[in-house]
This record gives structure tokens, C-alpha cells and sequence, in this order.
């Protein structure tokens, strides 16, 4: 069995796997462990430095945490993924993770230092106020790479747009836009961040993704 499919459910972990996928051209039936060690050392010295990686997590991730020195940072964030790594599973016929249903949980319950919009401060979206959720360590090491598939808008770039759709050739395009301009950016300015086309409203922001996807359609 593989390690990921296409459109698992959880759009956390389906946008996380089709940046991984875009970022290696790839589909998502044939990433291999070795993949995931390639794109984790090519990512990180781009997250080093990524913009506003609390606005997508939370302020106590390992690559912005205050309590954390600076040069520890990235060996601590570094772990982390090999831990995933060293815990990694090919699918199964079922199971209690919260991003593909196909394997069980084996490692901790995620807050939003690992998934957005989960536990700890939002607990209250969730039933029986968890401080957290479930995911196995090969859908917690995807969603590590969530930002690579999202748009950032706003007057300080601080508001995100990510698509999720029942079409996988979709969301290769939104993937493969965003990459491009993380790629320009990062090549023009030397600082890591989520594609930003600098528009101040996230609506202005959308419209111009459906652009670009009608035309790469066209």
C-alpha cells in the first residue's frame, strides 16, 4: 500500500500532500519515504525564514517560538519531522487518524502547533473541548507542508486562502501556482513565505487565483 492517495478527506493533510507532490513531481501513489527525507531537507531552509508561520500555526511552533534560542529552532523543527519519518506507515483498510482514516494514531494529539485551527485555544470548535486531535505521523509530517499550497492576502499577508476540492487536477493547479511564486520570491528576495500576489482584500486575492487556473485551463 502507499503511503498517501489523492483527496484522502482532510484538506489540512490533501493540500500538505499536493505540495508535496507539485514541489517533487510526483503523484501522491508513489512517494516513498526517500521522497519525504528529499523534500524535508529542501523545505526547511525555506521555512527558516518563512513570514508569518505563527499566522498558519500558532506563536509556539518550534520555528517562532520566543521560549526557543534561535539557533535552535531549526534543529528542534528538524526532529520533529524525523520523528514522523521514523514513524511512518503505508496506508491500511482503516483506522482512527483524523487526516486519512487509514492508519491510527501514533503520536500526540496535534494542537494547532501542528494543524491549523485545532485544540488549545480554539478548543471550543471541537466536541468534549479537546485540547487536540489525532493524526498519524505520516498525515502530521504532510501537514508540515501545508504552507507551500496557500495564498497569503492581506494588508500584512497575515490571511490565507487554501482550496480543497473533490478534483485533484484543481488543486494541482492552485499547487503548482503557488509554488511558482514561492520559487520567484524566494529566488528574488532570498526570505521564505507562502505566495503572496500583494493584494490588500482576500476576495482580490481569490479572483486572481481563478484567474490563473482558468488560464492554465485554457
Amino acid at each position: 500500500m502507499p503511503i498517501y492517495e489523492k483527496l484522502m478527506g482532510n484538506p489540512f493533510v490533501d493540500a500538505g500532500v499536493c505540495g508535496i507532490c507539485e514541489w517533487l513531481e510526483v503523484q501522491p501513489e508513489d512517494i516513498t519515504k526517500a521522497d519525504l527525507e528529499e523534500i524535508m531537507e529542501a523545505y526547511i531552509p525555506l521555512a527558516e525564514n518563512w513570514e508569518k508561520w505563527n499566522s498558519i500555526f500558532t506563536l509556539n511552533h518550534k520555528l517562532v517560538s520566543p521560549s526557543i534560542p534561535k539557533n535552535r529552532r531549526v534543529p528542534e523543527f528538524t526532529d520533529i519531522l524525523s520523528n514522523y519519518l521514523d514513524k511512518l506507515k503505508e496506508l491500511d483498510e482503516s483506522g482512527n487518524c483524523m487526516g486519512c482514516g487509514r492508519r491510527d494514531v501514533d503520536v500526540n494529539l496535534l494542537d494547532r502547533t501542528g494543524v491549523p485551527l485545532t485544540g488549545g485555544q480554539n478548543s471550543n470548535f471541537f466536541s468534549g473541548f479537546s485540547e487536540g486531535a489525532g493524526y498519524c505521523a505520516a498525515c502530521s509530517f504532510a501537514i508540515q507542508f501545508l504552507p507551500l499550497s496557500l495564498v497569503a492576502t492581506g494588508a500584512k499577508a497575515s490571511k490565507f486562502l487554501m482550496l480543497h476540492s473533490k478534483s485533484w487536477e484543481l488543486m494541482q493547479v492552485w499547487t503548482q501556482i503557488c509554488i511558482s511564486g514561492v520559487n520567484r520570491q524566494y529566488s528574488q528576495q532570498g526570505t521564505g513565505g507562502c505566495f503572496k500576489p500583494e493584494y490588500l482584500y482576500s476576495r482580490n486575492g481569490l479572483f486572481y487565483m481563478v484567474r490563473e487556473m482558468i488560464l492554465e485551463f485554457e
